[in-house]
């Protein structure tokens, strides 16, 4: 059985990153991608910092599409709470309990983009699927970035043994 996952655009619209991210989706985790698109929900605006909520958005994203997978990707500014900071601007956030991960290209800067929003959606996907962040000393895209972009670009678009079996297991 082939799983799928939906890669929902919130006002993302490059239709060449959209079918490159598509199609890093399909081979990194053998799963089929489905492209949908939606408008982003008025619900998680936080209009004092002129983005969106992440942790709003991935709890609309799970009661939108109860049951599916889904990555959403956006063009939108988003953020979440990190320690005493209310509103911490992000790359993206994934739900380790449910089905859904949320990623922007906002802050992802024009050098490097598509190789940063393919890191990043892939490292979200895995938090849907459980994984957290690895402690691993071998390379793993799931080891926690310390939010900068340098970080992004040493990431190796592979799991550590470690991850790899979480992963199978979940599936």
């Amino acid at each position: 059985m082939l799983l799928s996952i939906i890669l929902l655009l919130l006002g993302y619209n490059d239709e060449v990153s959209v079918k490159h991210v598509k199609h890093e989706i399909e081979s990194f985790y053998n799963i089929k991608v489905t492209v949908q698109r939606a408008d982003m929900p008025n619900i998680a605006y936080y209009k004092p910092r002129n983005r969106y909520r992440a942790n709003i958005l991935l709890h609309w994203l799970s009661k939108t599409y109860p049951g599916d997978r889904v990555i959403a990707i956006t063009s939108h500014d988003i953020s979440t709470t990190s320690g005493n900071i209310y509103d911490w601007g992000v790359f993206g956030l994934g739900s380790l309990h449910k089905n859904v991960s949320v990623t922007s290209v906002y802050r992802l800067k024009a050098k490097n983009i598509q190789d940063r929003l393919d890191k990043i959606v892939l490292h979200e996907i895995g938090h849907s699927y459980g994984l957290p962040h690895c402690t691993s000393s071998q390379p793993c895209l799931m080891k926690a970035g310390d939010h900068t972009l340098r970080a992004v670009d040493k990431e190796m678009k592979v799991l550590c043994s470690k991850c790899k079996q979480l992963l199978i297991n979940q599936l």
